[in-house]
């Protein structure tokens, strides 16, 4: 059998000290955990909309570095029209002879994506 007692509250001293700010001095309250959960949520909010525009931006612009596309090839043999397109390794490139739109060359790499 355990026993217990009542515990009664001791009554303040008259000497209790109150902290009061100085002259000059601001009190701030804490944080309260409704504050902090508010704060957490809009900081992972932020961290969202900053990875996602940064994801989009990457997404968007072209993967070629100064100089990649484009340049001077040398094209021996040009496809008489009617012929098959001739691939050209070099320039990255596929070469075709249109009987209706001409010599058109077709780029072998998405310029989108690379």
């Amino acid at each position: 059998m355990s026993t217990s007692r009542a515990i009664r509250p001791t009554p303040a001293s008259a000497k209790t000290e109150i902290d009061t700010p100085s002259q000059g001095q601001v009190q701030v309250a804490p944080v309260t955990r409704r504050e902090f959960m508010f704060y957490v949520w809009g900081a992972s909010m932020a961290l969202l909309l900053a990875a996602s525009g940064g994801i989009i931006v990457w997404f968007a612009l072209p993967r070629f570095k100064a100089g990649e596309f484009g340049g001077i090839i040398d094209v021996t043999s040009v496809p008489k029209p009617g012929d098959p397109p001739v691939k050209y390794p070099a320039g990255k490139f596929w070469m075709s002879n249109d009987a209706d739109k001409g010599l058109v060359a077709l780029y072998t790499v998405c310029t989108h994506l690379g």
